[in-house]
């Protein structure tokens, strides 16, 4: 999913070239994917909620796949051009990209909260952390694959890139078929788990460390009033939207802060930019092995969840307060990693309480959850931009901004009980 959705951010030029599109044009072919993610993320999971995930997945898997597929079936600039009365041809390949991209933001927006829900379903409480930071992790690699491999295949081996986007949907369809085959929504009804693995799977439903609150498990229809007055939720997508816009920091203004704060080439600042993420897709799954091995060894959910974000999201803003203090540019960059390290240790804390305490609604609190990280990130950038106008181009400042940031997720994970469920017992 990550590669579909990233593959055309290295031939991006190029595609507006062959296609005799603007500029602009291709500016909202690039965002018009992120706006239908965001918008699609609750109806999606609710759809997930309402099907299953194994109906539900394969079928974005799908649609995402031949969006990917239509890309690579666009009209070239060549025959807009060169045959006497298509010049609309042009207008036609804008709309079919523009078309392809919206939808698979539409189709994707579905992929984490069917995936929470599997993860709710499959994995007990006190190993729910491991697979929400190898998940997490993945997702970063998919977009580290999707540069590399589209620039080698487009720019080393000299395919076009209609090929390559032909190519990278088989893989999509491959999946899609495979797991509708092999998935099962719940682990009772698939049959390779036998009696000890599905007792153990179910242990942690029932045992010493259970939410407080209603079964959900009773639920039907999603209680939408108890899901928007959720003090737990809140709190959830509070922490959320400020390590989303955090995060969002290093794919976007990054490069260009070392080039203007800590003047840094362009060469060396996107090397230097790539450390944050790589310390991302390092940290997930460790935060989430030590989320799930603290629970094991004390019980407690306190501790595990809460007091464990506590400290990484502090660590973390301290960490990129003393970068700003920090003259030597790769030093700073490093203290700024380290932070990075410590906020991705956290993220699977908070996905583990979301998976704990949203009963048969997993995909659709999932949703909710994604979509305030989703306008975090959507706002980071502008903020930005507004900040240094208003400090006059200050770039040095900007890291107060990101300091702010996790105080606040800090501030958020203060607040909220890990143990308290989000639809509770009138």
């Amino acid at each position: 999913a990550y590669i579909h959705r990233g593959c055309i951010a290295v031939p991006a030029d190029t595609i507006r070239e062959d296609l005799g599109i603007t500029v602009g044009q291709m500016g909202w072919v690039l965002s018009g994917f992120y706006f239908a993610y965001a918008l699609f993320q609750i109806p999606a999971g609710w759809l997930g909620d309402l099907i299953g995930t194994r109906r539900a997945l394969t079928a974005y898997c799908l649609v995402w796949s031949l969006c990917t597929a239509l890309m690579g079936v666009s009209v070239s600039r060549f025959w807009s051009s060169s045959t006497s009365g298509l010049a609309w041809l042009s207008a036609a390949a804008f709309l079919l990209l523009l078309f392809s991209r919206l939808l698979n933001g539409v189709a994707q927006a579905g992929l984490v909260p069917c995936s929470y829900n599997s993860m709710a379903k499959w994995f007990p409480s006190a190993s729910r952390g491991f697979p929400v930071g190898m998940y997490a992790s993945f997702m970063s690699i998919g977009g580290i694959i999707a540069i590399s491999l589209t620039g080698f295949l487009i720019g080393d081996l000299h395919w076009s890139w209609q090929t390559t986007f032909l190519v990278y949907s088989i893989p999509g369809f491959i999946f899609a078929v495979s797991f509708y085959v092999w998935f099962r929504d719940a682990p009772n009804v698939h049959p390779s788990v036998n009696v000890e693995e599905l007792s153990l799977i179910q242990q942690s439903d029932s045992g010493r460390i259970a939410s407080e609150g209603v079964d959900q498990d009773e639920c039907g229809t999603t209680p939408w009033r108890q899901l928007l007055t959720s003090r737990t939720m809140w709190l959830l997508n509070g922490q959320q939207f400020f390590r989303a816009a955090g995060y969002v920091f290093y794919a976007t203004w990054f490069p260009t802060y070392l080039q203007k704060a800590r003047e840094v080439s362009l060469e060396g600042s996107g090397y230097l930019s790539s450390l944050p993420v790589l310390a991302f897709v390092i940290g997930c799954p460790v935060g989430g092995r030590l989320v799930d091995v603290i629970l094991k060894k004390t019980g407690s959910r306190r501790l595990s969840r809460q007091v464990f974000a506590i400290v990484s999201m502090a660590s973390c803003g301290l960490l990129i307060l003393l970068a700003y203090f920090v003259s030597n540019a790769t030093q700073a960059v490093l203290l700024i990693t380290a932070g990075s390290l410590f906020a991705a240790l956290a993220g699977p804390a908070g996905v583990a309480v979301m998976l704990d305490n949203s009963g048969r609604h997993v995909a659709t609190v999932g949703a909710t959850m994604n979509t305030a990280g989703n306008i975090g990130a959507a706002l980071c950038p502008v903020f930005v931009a507004w900040f240094v106008e208003w400090t006059r181009g200050s770039w040095d400042a900007v890291l107060f901004v990101f300091v702010g940031l996790y105080a606040g997720a800090t501030l958020c994970w203060l607040f909220l009980n890990p143990n308290r469920a989000i639809f509770e017992r009138p």
